[in-house]
């Protein structure tokens, strides 16, 4: 095997420092968002408000999240 993907990480987040550790190297990979009104949302890993979420999500009981979890990530993360 030559090549291992990783997946995608966000920039200056634990997971991606833990995969550079093993050896990954960082390739940037286009996205594009729909936005029906308005400006679009800023994705910052660092924002106060993701910072909520992420706290909230924590909290989460595990058998919500493991329910609910995958759409989660489908509808807002992918």
């Amino acid at each position: 095997m030559r090549v291992l993907d990783f997946g995608s990480s966000p920039r200056a987040s634990s997971s991606l420092d833990f995969k550079l550790r093993w050896g990954a190297t960082t390739q940037p990979i286009p996205s594009y968002i729909y936005q029906v009104r308005g400006k679009p949302p800023i994705l910052d890993a660092s924002g106060a408000m993701v910072q909520r979420l992420v706290h909230f999500w924590q909290r989460v009981p595990r058998p919500v999240a493991d329910a609910f979890g995958p759409e989660v990530c489908r509808r807002w993360l992918v």
